[in-house]
């Protein structure tokens, strides 16, 4: 049946092969640079990803297991589950005009969990900050997906994309790999300082660069808020960690 469906085409020719890559490449990063608010919103998940949310993968389940036992991570990583489907829900249902800051306010509620990782809590308390962390990103996720595909035509959402994503994770392999050693040499309540203090200044200060509080190019017409977001799926959000942020 495949073979008799004739799919139409999507823009003009393009050259084949690793060209066509590379051709793909260039459209997507001229694409991004053309509004600075998207390539400031990618560095800031880069630096993020590496220096936050990379290292607390990996010391999640150690400080769960080393502070409270048998059973304690699971309790931990479902409290993230039930805040990332409660916060991409939440966001399908907002009607806000400022969602580059809402999205903000919300990546930011994820420094809960490295100082959790600093600080000795109760289980209870920090299944919470697990909860209202991870709501916060389902709230920045939806915002941002859905202000990627306002911003960008249909033919270029998809280069778009794989940049954002490429870019945002280029660093995680390094930092999960180097998590362990730096916890041994510096202490997991360091990087559970550091990382809460970069998502709260990441998340803050690239508020100064045009667009970045609207998710929107200045001067452009301002999406009516709400019904895009629902476009995003909070079941599909909550179970790709990747996702998360973007």
């Amino acid at each position: 049946t495949l073979v008799l469906i004739r799919l139409p085409r999507v823009g003009g020719e393009s050259p084949g092969g690793l060209a066509a890559t590379l051709h793909e490449a260039r459209e997507g990063i001229r694409a991004v640079l053309a509004k600075p608010w998207v390539g400031v919103t990618i560095l800031q998940g880069t630096v993020q990803v590496a220096f936050a949310f990379a290292p607390s993968w990996v010391l999640l389940p150690i400080v769960a297991q080393d502070r409270y036992g048998e059973g304690a991570y699971g309790w931990l990583v479902t409290a993230q589950f039930v805040g990332m489907v409660s916060g991409s829900t939440l966001a399908a249902r907002l009607r806000v005009r400022r969602e580059g800051l809402v999205a903000m306010h919300g990546i930011a509620a994820s420094a809960l969990t490295g100082l959790c990782l600093a600080v000795p809590v109760a289980l209870p308390v920090f299944a919470l900050a697990q909860f209202i962390a991870w709501l916060g990103v389902g709230v920045f996720v939806v915002f941002w997906v859905t202000a990627l595909q306002r911003a960008y035509p249909p033919e270029l959402q998809g280069r778009v994309w794989s940049l954002e994503q490429v870019t945002t994770f280029a660093l995680e392999p390094v930092a999960l790999a180097a998590a362990p050693a730096v916890a041994l040499a510096v202490g997991i309540p360091a990087i559970g300082i550091t990382a809460a203090i970069m998502l709260v200044v990441a998340s803050y200060a690239i508020l100064i660069v045009p667009g970045v509080a609207e998710f929107g190019s200045p001067g452009a017409p301002e999406p009516v808020p709400g019904p895009a977001a629902a476009e995003v799926d909070p079941g599909a959000a909550a179970a790709s960690p990747d996702l998360l942020t973007r």
